[in-house]
């Protein structure tokens, strides 16, 4: 303990040159009123092989079967993941690995092996989760989309984001306010997600009825799209 604590003294007190010639300890005294007599507690930098707090670490194990040509994956909050590198490691099934993951945007993980050896970032294998989004957007579009089909192209997030922004304004049409959809509007709001970034990208999959009075205006009937 004595030896950690002449450590940090050690560097609160070194100036250097990308703390303008001052030292931790100086920095954190300007920070404060003269005469305040509050002091916040000093310590050295995370180091970087160190996970930083917000990262869900945990470990999972990896399926997979020759026999059925299902290449090896993990499962993470209710969604499968796999890479290239992890498809290719046959060794690692019924193994356990390590994932770090950001809950504030889950459409990538990164996998290491119990060993500390890095397998790379994971994406997930249904196209419906690989746009941006949180984990608790993720448990909230799961118990609509459970009986849904992918569609390529649409952002679900970005669906459940305009849904949700169109019933906050319904229900403050006569007076302001405070609800549900409102509280999860802000709480994305907070992680960076918006309905206007999560809306772009998305495409207008055009639909049945659509298609088919398309089809019916047409003195030559149009079989690919027909076939679409």
């Amino acid at each position: 303990m004595r030896a950690i604590a002449a450590a940090v003294d050690r560097w609160n007190l070194r100036s250097t040159e990308a703390n303008y010639a001052c030292s931790p300890a100086a920095q954190m005294l300007d920070c404060y009123a003269p005469g305040s007599g509050c002091l916040a507690p000093i310590a050295p930098p995370r180091p970087s092989l160190v996970p930083s707090l917000r990262l869900d670490v945990q470990k999972v194990r990896v399926r997979g079967s020759r026999t059925k040509g299902r290449s090896p994956r993990v499962s993470y909050e209710n969604a499968e993941y796999t890479s290239p590198a992890l498809a290719a490691r046959w060794d690692l099934v019924q193994q356990e690995i390590v994932l770090h993951a950001d809950p504030e945007d889950v459409s990538q993980v990164y996998a290491y092996t119990l060993a500390g050896v890095a397998i790379g970032a994971l994406a997930p294998v249904s196209s419906r989760w690989r746009f941006p989004h949180s984990v608790q957007m993720r448990r909230l579009l799961k118990s609509k989309l459970q009986a849904g089909h992918d569609e390529l192209g649409v952002d679900p997030t970005g669906l459940v984001l305009s849904d949700l922004a169109q019933q906050a304004l319904d229900a403050c049409s006569n007076s302001p306010r405070s609800t549900q959809a409102a509280t999860i509007l802000a709480e994305e709001a907070r992680k960076g997600y918006s309905t206007d970034l999560s809306a772009k990208g998305q495409a207008k999959t055009p639909t049945t009825k659509s298609l088919a009075r398309r089809v019916r205006t047409d003195r030559v009937i149009d079989f690919t799209l027909v076939a679409k």
